[in-house]
């Protein structure tokens, strides 16, 4: 999922804000056998510059498998494991943003999710926060 600076698209209703925000998602889905190979292809033209790492949250699962072997990982990029225990909680979302932005100078490149919807779901937060200020619990639909 890519990190650029896109501001979530408030909606008016007769002069006020609402509740809700729109946000801009993920513009292409692979999917197949032998689809993981194309990753690194995927997110060369991606990359902003060295500095900016794409950030891998992957599913604690894969910790000891081959998976995290043929992460197309370069520069400073990085792999953090994550427990798919439970699903994504709000304090989880600003842990991992306060995170990343204290250990890299830039905002990544992208925000790669690999698992099942937990995962998912945590690399979409995680980088809709990235590009917007606050907690997310600010974001939240309900």
């Amino acid at each position: 999922m890519e990190t650029k600076k896109k501001p979530a698209i408030e909606m008016t209703k007769k002069g006020s804000k609402s509740q809700f925000k729109n946000f801009p998602m993920v513009p292409r889905v692979v999917y197949g056998a032998g689809c993981f190979d194309q990753l690194g292809d995927i997110l060369l033209p991606r990359r902003k510059n060295s500095e900016a790492p794409v950030i891998y949250l992957v599913d604690e699962v894969f910790e000891h498998k081959s998976l995290p072997g043929r992460l197309p990982v370069l520069f400073n990029d990085k792999v953090i494991f994550i427990s798919a225990d439970e699903e994504p909680k709000t304090e989880q979302v600003d842990s991992l943003v306060s995170y990343i932005k204290k250990e890299f100078e830039e905002l990544p490149s992208g925000v790669v999710g690999i698992g099942g919807g937990t995962l998912l779901d945590l690399a979409k937060a995680v980088s809709i926060m990235l590009n917007n200020n606050g907690s997310a619990h600010n974001y939240q639909g309900w």
